[in-house]
């Protein structure tokens, strides 16, 4: 069993934590479902505004096409608009992606980098005019950005949960155990993030109304003054919701998992050990970090040379027979999916496949070792920092066996209102004997020597004090 010592120096065992089939096949899953549901939500996001334009059988932007019109004012340029849809449908992908792309450059990062350039003014919209064009690109922001925090409540909350088993109790729990606990656990998962960002808008456009008092007229001004104190409290609570949020939300996810808890108190948790214990929860992502870079790059050299010799060796044997479905493998992506089989047997086609789906599984296995080792190195940093806090043990961890009690204990209540222990309709005596329960034994036939007192025996004083005389006859005879 690992021995923690309850400081960064529990943070080299990341690597060895991580590098779990278990957790990295979970972060593959994350990943998978992340990328998916972010190319749909980035597709419908483009499809009801973004076109190409198709002049001469070449299609172009429509800025671009705008600009070849003024080039050539003197004749007149015929372009044909082309939508997402019909892109898709003509098999022209690579221009349906330059146009999911431009998209998203034009509402997303344009705007973020006038937003650099110019801190003094937010560029949180588009350049545009129209209020539903400006209004839509956040839109579909915000479910891109719900949609990772649902799946990662999923799959991160699984590895968080595999990790912190393993660093308190040395065990290994199976992927179902994992994702039971996930689901049972999601609500906590999804508003322990989500909850930081209602408080912060909350206290937002709480200013904000604030600040439409100051459009009524003559008295707005007077009533922004006096209330603007309280703005200024709002701003120094949004900053402290922001500061904790941003840096203590990687360590809400590793709470539940370690403490089977509700949302509120995994956000507590994370807030009071960051502001806790500033200086050394900033320390151990530094060497986190660093630790990391190092261990990340070592699995994805390993991954390429193992790659790379299990091919050649491969290829040693095969001979050239090998080359059109290596030329393939790894030309797919200049040359695209159509033009993999071309040229191959059948058989070879067969290899191409297979080899192919395998290569993607272990690079993507290697991709989702980051993944693993994040939430790994996550779940280490809260267990030293609730040792440090809280002065709580490592090896302590909620588990679900702890909670479960008798099957039936005092207050349970069977169906019909009876409770265990009795017959359906039977009344429970208040009062019964430990015996009762006990066959009793019959009664012993007396004999004549049972009723004569033995010689040297003391003889019975009766129950008033006195001698026994007929009373004391007369009870003998009735016990007899």
């Amino acid at each position: 069993m690992r021995e923690f010592k309850g400081d960064w120096r529990d943070l080299f065992f990341g690597f060895r934590i991580a590098l779990d089939l278990r957790k990295m096949f979970l972060g593959l899953l994350g990943m998978v479902f992340s990328f998916a549901g972010i190319a749909l939500i980035m597709f419908f996001g483009a499809l009801p505004s973004e076109q190409l334009v198709r002049v001469d059988g070449i299609l172009m932007a429509p800025d671009q096409f705008a600009q070849l019109e003024k080039a050539r004012s003197t004749s007149r340029i015929k372009g044909e608009e082309v939508n997402l849809l019909e892109l898709i449908k003509e098999k022209e992908f690579d221009a349906a992606f330059f146009l999911v792309t431009g998209w998203v450059e034009s509402n997303y990062l344009a705007p973020a980098s006038r937003c650099m350039a110019n801190p003094g003014k937010l560029a949180l919209f588009p350049s545009t005019e129209d209020a539903k064009t400006r209004i839509w690109p956040w839109l579909v922001m915000g479910g891109a950005v719900l949609w990772l925090i649902f799946i990662w409540s999923k799959f991160g909350g699984a590895i968080s949960r595999i990790a912190a088993v393993e660093i308190a109790k040395d065990e290994r729990i199976t992927i179902h155990e994992s994702l039971d606990f996930a689901k049972k656990k999601f609500t906590s998962y999804f508003w322990s993030t989500v909850a930081v960002a209602v408080a912060f808008l909350f206290f937002f456009f709480v200013n904000v109304l604030g600040g439409l008092v100051g459009a009524i007229p003559y008295a707005g001004p007077v009533l922004v003054a006096i209330l603007c104190p309280f703005a200024f409290l709002g701003g120094f609570v949004m900053l402290l919701i922001a500061i904790g949020g941003f840096f203590g939300w990687p360590l809400m996810s590793p709470a539940i998992a370690a403490e089977g808890t509700d949302a509120f108190d995994a956000v507590s948790r994370a807030f009071s050990y960051i502001y806790t214990k500033p200086w050394q929860y900033f320390f151990y992502w530094l060497v986190a970090a660093v630790y990391g870079a190092f261990s990340i790059g070592f699995v994805w050299l390993f991954t390429l040379v193992m790659v790379r010799l299990s091919i050649g060796s491969a290829h040693v044997g095969m001979g050239k027979s090998l080359n059109p479905v290596i030329d393939s493998l790894f030309n797919i992506g200049t040359h695209g999916p159509e033009s993999a089989f071309s040229g191959l047997s059948i058989p070879q086609g067969i290899l191409f496949v297979i080899l192919g789906t395998v290569i993607m599984v272990i690079y993507g296995l290697a991709s989702a070792y980051s993944v693993s080792y994040c939430y790994s190195a996550r779940s280490l940093m809260y267990f030293i920092l609730r040792k440090k806090v809280d002065s709580t043990e490592m090896n302590e961890v909620f588990m679900e066996e702890e909670e479960e009690d008798d099957f039936f204990s005092e207050d349970t209540v069977l169906p019909g209102g009876d409770k265990p222990g009795k017959e359906a309709g039977e009344k429970q005596p208040e009062c019964q004997d430990a015996g009762a329960d006990k066959p009793k034994e019959p009664p012993k036939p007396m004999t004549d020597t049972d009723s004569l007192p033995t010689s040297g025996a003391e003889e019975p004083k009766a129950a008033n004090g006195g001698s026994p005389g007929a009373g004391g006859t007369e009870s003998s005879q009735k016990g007899i």
